[in-house]
């Protein structure tokens, strides 16, 4: 962590003495500091606690990420509050007399040990014009007292305020701002940045794309730290072979390598009942290749050369399990650091857990969420095997505690049932049908398939819980668990360019999405870390190219 050098805001006078014949002349010069201006936009809280949103801690770790970059940061912080956290947050009965930007000086406080008298605070403003007007009018006020110099500027906002509004209607943050500071004054890219975690995509590699020769849901495609670096490389599943393409850390995958030609079960081939994935089940840091065939799981490591071998008979497609029916997840259940199998079977979830060189008995962990329970909020008796695809069934630690939870996408909400370490919770609503106490808006249930878009867990702020991951007609959209619930404020988190300074030939949808020809029919999507930051990174398979886009690191 960079150290800010504290910047005084004090006038220092020098006085420079002279002798000039027999007269002294005093020469009195202001010398004040100089300061780049690092301004970052509050964002609405939680109204039924009026407590700050973790998508506001991520808009102050961009704003600090900006401001480490500068020699001399005077962060200024804007917002009192939207038109509805004011009254209920700032004036109302419940009032905590926290603003937003007393929020964030906080977390710049507490979090990286910003000086208090680096920071200034705008708390009158409740929208994005308010914001550029009062913080113009404070740092005027400043420059006028001749208590510092402005060196640079720099803003920092979200991605639905850095592009809302289209041709001829433009109601963006850059455009308020430019308004008052000058035109061309803030300027995308150069000084003005999205607190939005995921930065733009760029092409890391031509290997492993449909042009070359991958077929979707034939060939498997993903991302895993083969090499026990830290970064996920670019591995490929294509019949008996398997391919790795290592992370450089930073711009590409290079140096494919072919990890072994005879990834095969006993059958000789797999078969679309069968499923192949990769994971740590070891403990080594270097993810296993695995797959689940007609005879059981087998497993093949570094440590063996990648040979296949037979570490469990259970789970056999031969026995009725398969992946077109049920679904199939690697967790660490036990918090031992090994990945484990968790399988949402026919009439519950089973786990088996990793142990030398075999996979333990399997055990049902559940009687909840098989393949022919009801889906949750279903009224029209959907079981979870109608749609592998609409009703989701996935597993993920979103409390924190070291144990996976289950979480459910039904049909009118998306459902935990939580781990203690022993068994999974009854579900309960994490994120309903309609914007909730707190203001956070239901989405990803209505309308969404993995057919079209794709819906997954990461842990995308380092915190310990995974996080909704979504790409959707349009978006990459996140949304934060809190340890109780799932935090999404709609637009938030959003990466859309519809009519935003677009015109209509030229709509310049995001990469990864349905709008640009992305599915789950023709591409692959995952989430991995490929820098090493510990934080996921989106990895997209698709015609021609393999893209990436990064994380920005905390």
């Amino acid at each position: 962590m960079k150290k800010i050098r504290a910047l005084s805001l004090s006038l220092i006078t020098i006085s420079l003495l002279s002798a000039c014949n027999n007269d002294e002349t005093i020469i009195n010069e202001e010398t004040i500091a100089d300061a780049d201006i690092v301004i970052g936009l509050g964002l609405q809280v939680n109204y039924a606690s009026c407590s700050p949103r973790l998508l506001l801690e991520s808009r102050v770790d961009r704003l600090y990420l900006e401001g480490s970059k500068k020699e001399n940061p005077l962060y200024v912080v804007s917002g009192k509050g939207n038109p509805t956290s004011v009254p209920l947050c700032v004036e109302g009965e419940v009032a905590t007399d926290k603003t937003e930007a007393g929020a964030m000086r906080d977390i710049l406080m507490s979090k990286y040990s910003v000086p208090e008298d680096q920071i200034l605070l705008e708390e009158e403003s409740t929208d994005t014009v308010t914001n550029a007007a009062y913080v113009k009018e404070l740092l005027d006020e400043k420059v006028r007292n001749r208590e510092f110099i402005v060196q640079s500027y720099t803003l920092v906002t979200s991605n639905y305020h850095m592009h809302r509004g289209g041709a001829g209607n433009d109601s963006s943050a850059p455009y308020y701002f430019n308004n008052e500071f000058g035109a061309d004054t803030f300027v995308e890219g150069e000084n003005t940045f999205e607190s939005t975690i995921i930065d733009n995509e760029s092409v890391w590699t031509q290997q492993f794309t449909n042009s070359a020769g991958w077929v979707v849901n034939q060939d498997v495609r993903t991302a895993a730290d083969i090499n026990g670096d830290g970064k996920a490389d670019a591995v490929g599943f294509q019949a008996g072979s398997v391919y790795a393409d290592y992370s450089n850390g930073s711009s590409q995958f290079e140096d494919k390598v072919l990890l072994t030609d005879n990834f095969l079960p006993a059958a000789g081939s797999w078969t679309a009942a069968d499923y192949r994935t990769t994971a740590d089940i070891n403990g080594d840091g270097k993810a296993e290749l695995i797959g689940f065939a007609g005879d059981g799981v087998y497993v093949a490591s570094a440590a063996n050369n990648y040979q296949a071998e037979l570490w469990t008979a259970d789970f056999a497609s031969d026995d009725g399990w398969t992946a077109e029916r049920h679904v199939y997840q690697m967790q660490d259940m036990n918090d031992n650091g090994k990945a484990d199998i968790v399988a949402f079977g026919e009439d519950g979830v089973y786990v088996a857990y990793a142990e030398d060189g075999k996979f333990g008995p399997m055990h049902k962990y559940s009687e909840q969420f098989g393949a022919t329970a009801i889906v949750n909020g279903s009224e029209d008796g959907h079981d979870f095997a109608s749609s592998l695809t609409q009703y989701l069934r996935l597993a993920g630690d979103v409390t924190g505690n070291g144990y996976p939870d289950a979480v459910i996408f039904g049909a009118d909400a998306i459902y935990v049932a939580e781990n203690n370490g022993t068994e999974f919770s009854e579900a309960k609503a994490w994120l309903g049908p309609e914007t909730d106490e707190e203001g956070n808006h239901a989405s990803f249930i209505d309308g969404w398939d993995n057919a079209d878009h794709y819906r997954g867990l990461a842990d995308m702020n380092g915190n310990g819980r995974s996080d909704i991951v979504t790409i959707g007609n349009k978006d990459v959209v996140i949304a934060h668990s809190t340890g109780e619930r799932f935090e999404h404020l709609n637009g938030v988190w959003s990466y859309t360019t519809e009519n935003r300074h677009n015109d209509e030939n030229d709509l310049g949808w995001h990469q990864f999405t349905k709008n640009v020809g992305w599915s789950g029919t023709n591409s692959v999507r995952v989430f991995a870390d490929v820098t090493g930051s510990g934080i996921p990174d989106l990895i997209g398979f698709y015609e021609d190219n393999v893209y990436t886009a990064i994380s920005v690191a905390h």
